[in-house]
């Protein structure tokens, strides 16, 4: 699980705290607002509200589309892979909107999960799904952005997602069109003489605070599935890793938790740390001594250096003993 300290060292901002990267669009919010703007705050639901706010976070929002692509993954991001190509990598929830893992190889997105109707909610002509179908394993991707990404637009009704690129160089103003696909959907009810039911602006496809999740339920399912691989796994150790992140949003606290309790609930736990902790201060909140079996307080881009210098000098050896 991994926050901003991931990508820091490649030149891209974390939200937590004022860079010269946002000074321009908080000034540009104190315009429109009248009022002094966290980093948060220009991240956050209310920026939909008015016209002028939500061009303000769509020229954001494809700034960091753009300084992500020009940089290359650091040190860390490599480690990742190096892990997934030796087969010891399950998955990656990064909270991150950069994109850096699907820049160093590792398949990434929020599966894609088919919607199943029981018998009642058939008869009931209800349009809720009784419950989500899970893909096979191989389908899903071995990295969830569960904040969303900077390179996608998308729909808050269809859910289409586009390349924000596409959109070039409009989206560089702050400008987004409307949905192609709701468009398309509309122009066929106009045709066959329905009414309209309105067709919604593209919209930077990332989780806003103070927002509902849009992809909340498929990442649940996916949580609860990696969960049952680990408890599944009876001879095999598993490992949680949490990364450059102070765990401040509740819903990673959660996941975090959850996990942890899965693998010190596994009997192939043992005295070795198996819940890990690499960030150079404290997690936000208390309790956290109780889940964490070893915090590492320092450098993560030095600490994904020296594993992958194991990893080189013992490749083909036993690792179990170093992993």
């Amino acid at each position: 699980i991994t926050g901003a300290g991931a990508s820091i060292d490649a030149g891209l901002p974390g939200f937590t705290c004022s860079t010269e990267f946002f000074d321009d669009f908080q000034k540009e919010y104190k315009k429109i607002s009248k009022n002094r703007a966290s980093v948060k705050d220009l991240f956050d639901i209310g920026m939909l509200q008015k016209t002028e706010s939500r061009k303000l976070l769509i020229k954001l929002v494809y700034r960091m589309h753009e300084a992500s692509s020009r940089s290359s993954p650091t040190p860390f991001h490599l480690l990742l892979k190096d892990l997934d190509a030796t087969g010891r990598l399950t998955r990656v929830y990064t909270q991150n909107i950069d994109g850096m893992e699907a820049r160093c190889g590792l398949t990434s997105g929020i599966p894609e999960y088919q919607e199943d109707y029981d018998a009642n909610t058939r008869k009931s002509g209800l349009d809720g799904p009784a419950k989500l179908v899970l893909p096979a394993e191989h389908e899903i991707p071995r990295c969830i952005p569960v904040h969303g990404t900077c390179h996608e637009a998308w729909c808050p009704l269809c859910y289409e997602h586009r390349p924000i690129e596409n959109f070039a160089p409009k989206v560089a103003e702050g400008m987004l069109p409307v949905c192609p696909r709701c468009a398309d959907r509309d122009d066929l009810r106009a045709r066959k003489g329905l009414r309209h039911r309105g067709i919604p602006y593209l919209l930077p496809a990332i989780v806003l605070y103070n927002d509902a999740h849009p992809h909340g339920e498929a990442i649940a399912e996916t949580v609860k599935r990696d969960i049952a691989l680990v408890q599944g796994n009876c001879h095999t150790r598993s490992i949680l890793l949490v990364a450059g992140t102070s765990i401040s949003i509740p819903g990673i606290q959660d996941i975090i938790h959850s996990f942890a309790r899965a693998i010190k609930g596994d009997d192939s736990h043992t005295a070795s740390p198996s819940v890990i902790l690499i960030n150079d201060h404290e997690p936000t909140g208390r309790g956290w001594k109780a889940t964490f079996d070893l915090w590492l307080k320092g450098d993560l881009q030095q600490f994904a250096k020296l594993a992958h210098e194991i990893m080189t000098s013992h490749a083909g050896s036993d690792m179990d003993k170093y992993f």
